[in-house]
Formats: structure tokens, C-alpha cells, sequence
């Protein structure tokens, strides 16, 4: 997730930091991080406890400039550290002279390795109770960075390794239970005792992964029942956009045993560019009218402007199921002969990423795929309504942060992924990857809530507002109230778009 302001000195190529522990040091010796928000006079970084970083170090914000071909450094800013966290930090601007744009790099110099092994091991104890294994691999790896051949962090760092391998196949597990849910309900309806044997083969799979499943203990009463009659007419299985099951021995014998068509999977194959949709309503999901709470209270966010929580009555709508695709958004281009995106080669997007969201593309040129499909950008208040729903969710699935399972820099992807191909991280609604993937242009422009009386310079028809997290952002950036801002020009790698239609225009 990236907030962005305009430069006074059109001519930035480039923002550093570099911290000190009181003295200034090169920016050349310090380390890179990306600087993810911008609020008032606090930064926040992409790096932190697992970095180096920690609260009290302090240092400058080094704007570089290019005059008559020489560069020139310029200071608009001195920071310091408040807080520090395992990836992100927070510092205080002050003394500061000029506007301080972000999505640029932070480097500092971090605080000797060797004086933060207690922290590194006490972070990596807690974050494996916690069953974050990926955190502690990492942590377990700066140990082994300043004490190289540690056996007992050697060892820790393959005990991680093999439980990340089992959560993935759990994961992986995850995506066929559509596929299992639709052979169980049409084995139960057909009676057939092969098909019924798969049946609770496939109910006891549902249920390794979540035993809680209301559903699949539904469905695993109704097998266990004395008798299960078979209709007059067999029925037959409809899978489409059911997502296709991993291989394994069970669902290849899957394919042979249930009845009717193969299944169509959620991503479908690449279609050629000639391929036109049926309807402007394909892949798109209605939002029902009505009153939804919007933002954040007052005390419960460190971002101020998402305050205060509020309601707002939203007539029906329509929005799209998934992100804007590369293929999509070529066959647009193709069309109307607007210019791809710079990460295209020619009007070829890379290889394999068909059904990967657009990305690198301005809101000008988000609007301009939205008119030419006959659509518009969703307002932010709709967007946050998709994705929160009624009861205002902090996240798409609750109000409960979920371990890799949205594609966002916890889950260490570091790129836009197959837009639905990570099924926990869906609305109320339906709508997929609204808590990562990448971030999304809205329609609106970046104002202050009603009865938010900040004074943010930023405020006005200067920005748009994006939503959403991203594969390069924290979670706290995918929360569905988060709000971020960039200028319309704006075009990042993390960031794409999904359309909307108002319900009236075309029910």
C-alpha cells in the first residue's frame, strides 16, 4: 500500500533516510526500506525489530535533485523512531521544512546485530508458539547471521521449515473444498454407494483442515444416516467456478467417479484476445441497497482519518468478483489503442500472468478501461461496504487477522498472484482478494470524513483514494477501513483496480 504526495521540486528522483544513534552517517552505508504511510508528521517504515530498528534512533530525510546535470541533496526533515514492531516502524517528523512524499526508499544504519540477540531470540520463541513460522525462520536466521553454525538455531530454522511446508499443504487443501462440498451434496443425491464411499472420503478431507466446519458436519450426519435412497434421475455435479482440485490419487479417482462434465476451474485458461464477455455483468457481484458502517471510531485507529465511524446509505451496485486482469486489460488496449503498461513487453503482458491483476496503471488509465466496459470505478464508500459488509468487518472474512492467508507481505509472495487463487481472503459478498493482492484505484476523491475536523493538507481534489492491501504491504494496511491517497499520474507495481456499475443503470 502506497501514499504518495506531489513534490514541491518536480525533479526527486529519490528519498533517503539514514539513522544514527545520534551522529549522522552515510546514506551510501545505511539500508534500504520502503516507507509505506505518510499521516500528519508520522512515517511509517517497512522494516523494524527483525531489521535492526528501534525506538529512539533518529536521523534525516535526504531529498536527491538533479540541477544542470549535478545532484544535490536537500534536508526537509529530521525523524525519529517511536516505535518499532517485527517488520514496521513508526517515527515523528520534525523540524521540517518541506513536504515528505512516501513510497520511496528509507535507509538507515540499524543497531548492531549483536546487540539485539536476546530480542531475536525471544521474538523467534514467541512467534513459533504463535505457529507464525515464517516470523521465526526469520528471526532464527538473524541469529545465525551474527553466531554462524548455531546448532540450535540451525536446527530451529528446519523445524520451521517442515511446519511452513505443512501449513502450505493445509492452505493448498483449503482451495478444493468447494470442489469436495459440490461431490458430497450431489453423491448424497444420487445414492450411489462408489460415490458415497468418495463422499465421506472427501467429508473427513473438509474436516482434517477444519474440524469446526458447520457444513461438512452437516453433510457427515447426513452420510452416517441408515439409508440414503437414490433419486428417480441421477443428479449431476455443476462446478462451475468451483475451484479444480489439487492432484492426488483421491480427486484424480474424483474425476472418473462423479458424474457429468469435468469441472471448469476458478481460473479459467488464457483465452485469446479476440474472446469478448457475454454480458457486462460477468464475474460481477451485486451489493444489495442499504445503510453501512463506514471508517473507524474515534481511539481505535492510529490513522486519523479514518474517524469517525459513520453510516451511509448506498443504493444496489454492482462489483467486480475479481481485480481488473492483465488480459483483460490488453484486450482493451488492443480495442482503443491506449498505451500498455510499461511492464508489458510491446502489447504482450509476461508470460503466465493472464488472470494476474493489471498493475502499473494510473487512475486515468483505470477510468479509461471502466468507461470503455461500460462501467465506472466503485466510490470508496462502496468499495469498503464490498468488503466489510454490513457489520463493517476489519478484514473481508472478520474481524480476526488470519496467517497467510490474503496475499499480503506477511505472506512473503512479493507479487500480485492469480486473482482468486488465495480463497480465504473473500467478502461477505463473494469478492475476492479485497485484503491483499494489490491495491486498488477508487473514484473518489481524498476528502475528510463527516465530523473529522483534521486539517490534512492533502485533503481536497488533489488525490484519489486507493483501498485495499497488497502483496508488498502489512496487514494493517489491508484492513477494509484503511484509506490511502496518490496523485492520478500515480503507477506502482502493487497497485491495479476493479470496476462497479450502479444496480439502476442496468437491472
Amino acid at each position: 500500500m502506497r501514499m504518495h504526495g506531489t513534490a514541491r521540486i518536480q525533479c526527486v528522483i529519490g528519498i533517503l533516510i539514514s539513522f544514527s544513534l545520534g551522529s549522522a552517517v552515510s546514506a551510501d552505508a545505511a539500508k534500504g526500506f520502503r516507507i509505506s504511510a505518510v499521516q500528519d508528521n508520522q512515517v511509517w517504515i517497512e522494516g523494524g525489530l527483525i531489521d535492526g530498528l528501534g525506538a529512539g534512533l533518529e536521523g534525516k530525510i535526504c531529498y536527491e535533485i538533479r540541477i544542470a546535470g549535478q545532484k544535490k541533496r536537500i534536508t526537509p526533515a529530521k525523524i525519529r523512531l517511536i516505535k518499532a514492531e517485527d517488520n514496521e516502524s513508526i517515527g515523528i517528523l520534525y523540524d521540517q521544512l518541506g513536504i515528505i512524499n512516501v513510497g520511496y526508499s528509507a535507509y538507515f544504519v540499524p543497531k548492531p546485530a549483536n546487540d539485539l540477540l536476546l530480542l531475536f531470540n525471544e521474538r523467534a520463541t514467541k512467534s513459533y508458539a504463535e505457529k507464525d513460522f515464517r516470523l521465526a525462520k526469520q528471526y532464527y536466521q538473524r541469529i545465525l547471521d551474527v553466531l554462524p553454525g548455531d546448532p540450535f538455531a540451525t536446527q530451529k530454522i528446519k523445524d520451521c521449515e517442515a511446519q511452513i511446508e505443512e501449513q502450505d499443504a493445509v492452505r493448498r487443501e483449503r482451495r478444493n473444498i468447494p470442489y469436495y462440498r459440490e461431490v458430497i451434496r450431489t453423491a448424497i443425491d444420487s445414492g450411489d454407494p462408489d460415490s458415497l464411499k468418495l463422499a465421506q472420503t472427501y467429508v473427513n478431507k473438509i474436516l482434517a483442515v477444519d474440524s469446526e466446519d458447520d457444513e461438512a458436519l452437516k453433510l457427515k450426519e447426513k452420510l452416517e444416516r441408515p439409508a440414503l435412497k437414490p433419486p428417480h434421475k441421477k443428479a449431476e455435479i455443476n462446478l462451475e467456478q468451483v475451484p479444480q482440485p489439487v492432484e492426488t490419487p483421491v480427486t484424480r479417482a474424483a474425476k472418473v467417479k462423479a458424474p457429468a462434465s469435468k469441472p471448469v476451474p476458478l481460473i479459467l485458461p488464457e483465452s485469446s484476445p479476440e474472446t469478448k464477455q457475454s454480458s457486462i455483468l460477468d464475474n460481477m457481484i451485486r451489493i444489495p441497497e442499504g445503510d453501512f458502517p463506514i471508517g473507524t471510531p474515534s481511539g481505535k485507529s492510529r490513522f486519523k482519518n479514518e474517524i469517525p465511524k459513520h453510516s451511509i446509505h448506498l443504493a444496489a451496485y454492482y462489483i467486480d468478483k475479481y481485480e481488473v486482469t492483465n488480459e483483460e486489460y490488453k484486450r482493451f488496449c488492443d480495442e482503443t489503442g491506449h498505451p500498455y503498461p510499461n511492464h508489458f513487453s510491446g502489447n504482450l503482458y509476461p508470460p503466465g500472468t493472464a488472470k494476474s491483476p493489471v498493475v502499473m496503471v494510473s487512475w486515468t488509465d483505470a477510468d479509461a478501461y471502466a468507461k470503455w466496459a461500460g462501467k465506472r470505478l466503485p466510490t470508496e464508500a462502496e468499495w469498503e461496504a464490498a468488503a466489510a459488509g454490513f457489520s463493517g468487518r476489519k478484514w473481508p472474512w472478520g474481524n480476526q487477522w488470519v496467517q497467510n492467508e490474503a496475499n499480503t507481505r506477511e505472506l512473503g509472495e512479493k507479487a500480485a498472484a492469480i486473482v482468486g487463487s488465495h480463497p480465504f481472503d473473500v467478502s461477505e459478498f463473494g469478492i475476492y482478494d479485497m485484503a491483499g493482492n494489490v491495491s486498488e484505484w477508487t473514484q473518489s476523491w481524498y476528502r475528510p470524513y463527516p465530523g473529522n475536523a483534521g486539517k490534512e493538507k492533502e485533503y481536497g481534489e488533489q488525490y484519489k483514494v486507493l483501498r485495499g492491501g497488497s502483496s508488498q504491504a502489512s496487514k494493517d494496511f489491508a484492513r477494509a477501513q484503511f484509506r490511502a491517497r496518490l496523485p492520478q499520474s500515480y503507477r506502482s507495481l502493487d497497485l491495479g483496480f476493479r470496476c462497479a456499475i450502479s444496480a439502476g443503470d442496468v437491472d
